[in-house]
């Protein structure tokens, strides 16, 4: 979060098209119109793969993989999405997502995530009083 911004939306498509995790489900997503899919759909997770949040307290091994994640933008941005694409054209595919809930409420989770979201939501959903914002994209990309 914080001031750094994507320069907009084009800006945060960039961001996501960038991402290990995008593209590796846009490389599956080809395969499977390569098989003769009329469409795929898989979550994928922006940010990068975190290790324990204790982490961020105490030294561990997988402390510098949370810190990563911690602070890309995409992991606040959207963090576990649907993703549903299909063919547009040679060697391009429509990607299409709703996120309609940024939620920072602790629930059904790690206790480590409920920690830290009793906190964070907290503030964001009770004191800044929030309750979205949602997130619906779509565009058009090539399939690599």
């Amino acid at each position: 979060m914080g001031t750094r911004t994507t320069a907009g939306v084009g800006g945060a498509i960039h961001l996501m098209e960038n991402d290990k995790n995008f593209n590796k489900f846009r490389k599956d997503a080809s395969d499977a119109f390569r098989g003769g899919a009329p469409q795929y759909q898989d979550l994928v997770t922006f940010g990068g793969h975190r290790g324990s949040l204790i982490g961020l307290i105490v030294p561990m091994r997988s402390s510098v993989k949370t810190i990563k994640a911690t602070v890309n933008e995409l992991t606040w941005m959207v963090r576990n999405v649907t993703i549903v694409a299909t063919p547009a054209g040679e060697g391009h595919m429509n990607i299409e997502f709703i996120d309609e809930y940024f939620d920072l409420v602790p629930g059904d989770r790690s206790d480590s995530y409920n920690v830290i979201t009793t906190i964070l939501g907290g503030i964001y959903h009770g004191a800044m009083g929030n309750s979205g914002p949602a997130v619906n994209v779509n565009w058009t990309t090539s399939l690599r």
